[in-house]
Parts: structure tokens; C-alpha cells; sequence
């Protein structure tokens, strides 16, 4: 029985944000990322792969 995303908590959805934006802190000033890591990056869309390649 799966239930969409859209009907989580909203306290568990905050927590999502929070945490998604500490890790992208963390591998962004470690730099933990390859530069051809393009999808899940603020800035890096998966069509400048397609233009590079």
C-alpha cells in the first residue's frame, strides 16, 4: 500500500527541506561532486549534459 508524497506531514516535509539543504551545503563546500554531476544540483540542469556532449 504506497501513498503518494503529497499526503506526508507538513512537519516531515520542513524536515526534508532543511536536511536536503544542509547535505547540499556539506558536498557543495567539500567538494564532494564531480563537475559532471549535473542532475540534483542548484545551477546544473541535465541539458547542459546534452549540449557538452
Amino acid at each position: 500500500n504506497y501513498r503518494p508524497i503529497s499526503i506526508l506531514p507538513a512537519i516531515s516535509k520542513i524536515f526534508e527541506r532543511v536536511l536536503l539543504k544542509q547535505l547540499s551545503e556539506y558536498f557543495t563546500s567539500n567538494s564532494l561532486l564531480r563537475e559532471s554531476q549535473y542532475g540534483f544540483r542548484k545551477a546544473h540542469s541535465t541539458e547542459q549534459v546534452v549540449l557538452e556532449i
